[in-house]
């Protein structure tokens, strides 16, 4: 559960092993872009460059506990072969996130065309916003 007065947020998670910077960085603004493309805020990131699947993972373990107290609901990840080589193992992981409150999201490829456009949904300019009498207004203004 999410604690009073905590917002929920959406967060990435990228391991690569053996260290790697550029893939990490290249799966990294993707999930950033992809984050922005559908107004989702920027993600937290939690990247275990360099830490083999068997070992210990330290943004694995901030992931998961920051899921436990329900401040992260959204998980962006390029595959689950970033939580075990293992398919049963990986399944396993996001399984237990999922149980814990947090939907776990596999990115389309980087070059897969991921704008809200795409999928039909009207371009950015449409916002709902609060009027000075606090209820909400939808600009109708893309329709």
């Amino acid at each position: 559960m999410r604690p009073v007065g905590t917002p929920s947020t959406v967060a990435l998670y990228l391991r690569c092993f053996p260290y790697d910077e550029k893939q990490m960085e290249t799966h990294r603004l993707a999930a950033v872009r992809f984050a922005e493309l559908w107004r989702l805020g920027r993600p937290l990131e939690f990247l275990d460059n360099g830490c083999a699947a068997g070992t210990e993972r330290p943004a694995l373990e901030r992931l998961t506990a920051a899921v436990r107290l329900g401040v992260v609901c959204l998980l962006l990840v390029p595959g689950r072969f970033v939580f075990a080589l293992d398919d049963e193992e990986a399944l396993r992981i996001a399984r237990r996130l999922t149980a814990a409150g947090c939907a776990v999201l596999e990115l389309p490829l980087p070059t897969a065309a991921v704008e809200p456009e795409h999928y039909g949904i009207p371009p950015v300019s449409r916002e709902v916003r609060m009027s000075n009498s606090n209820h909400l207004e939808h600009d109708h203004s893309w329709q």
